[in-house]
């Protein structure tokens, strides 16, 4: 199928959030207010599905380069037929976003969103018990969880993001469509919040290493530079 010949960015949408935190049924109701009668169906690449598809088992964590490579292509291909893409899966840790926001390379110009289901951990850690299958370990929650909430670690815009929306879903309940009413809205400020963000980042003159990614990397270089200074390009 040949690419989409718009110009304009497609808008792509990441979870973000630890185990048992809601991220899924988030992306269900996203993926309904997204959807339209004029466009194909937006699509959710699930990695827990897909360790169902390629493992047999949503709870078998076979190897990751596997089910990436599975991942980063269905990705793509939903891009090219320009449909809204949702990613499903916890994207915890820094590096684990930034492999997709920035490292990825795709087809169409992709404007990401991040969506942080920022559950308190009391509540994860409930609705994880509540499962009837595939309980994920509470440690497995904790860490996840604690490494959202690391301040100079969470999902931020300069990883790539257009907009960063933080949901509680704590204060929000999931009963008579208010989930859906407030997912709807946010949906409808977010032209208006990444105008306003790229408008106060204007007056900054960006750098060679502006891109987290490339930043990190250089930062890597650094030390690494600093523990063997014996090294050479070679």
């Amino acid at each position: 199928m040949a690419p989409t010949t718009t110009s304009a960015p497609i808008r792509a949408h990441l979870m973000i959030g630890a185990a048992a935190s809601g991220k899924s049924t988030v992306a269900r109701i996203l993926a309904r207010l997204l959807s339209s009668t004029d466009r194909p169906p937006a699509q959710i690449i699930s990695t827990r599905e897909l360790r169902i598809e390629l493992f047999g088992d949503r709870g078998v964590f076979g190897p990751w380069a596997q089910l990436e490579a599975v991942m980063n292509e269905r990705i793509a291909d939903a891009l090219r037929s320009g449909a809204p893409v949702i990613v499903d899966a916890t994207h915890a840790r820094r590096p684990w976003r930034l492999a997709i926001t920035q490292a990825l390379e795709l087809p169409v110009p992709v404007e990401w969103i991040g969506w942080w289901v920022n559950t308190p951990l009391e509540l994860c850690l409930e609705w994880n018990r509540c499962r009837s299958s595939h309980q994920v370990p509470d440690t497995v929650i904790h860490e996840q969880w604690s490494a959202l909430a690391n301040t100079p670690f969470s999902p931020s815009r300069s990883e790539g993001f257009a907009a960063i929306v933080a949901i509680e879903l704590g204060h929000i309940s999931q009963r008579d469509g208010q989930l859906e009413a407030h997912l709807n809205a946010e949906l409808g400020r977010l032209d208006c919040r990444i105008r306003r963000a790229r408008n106060s980042e204007s007056r900054y003159q960006l750098h060679g290493y502006s891109r987290l990614l490339n930043f990190e990397r250089l930062l890597f270089l650094i030390q690494l530079l600093t523990r063997f200074p014996e090294l050479t390009a070679n």
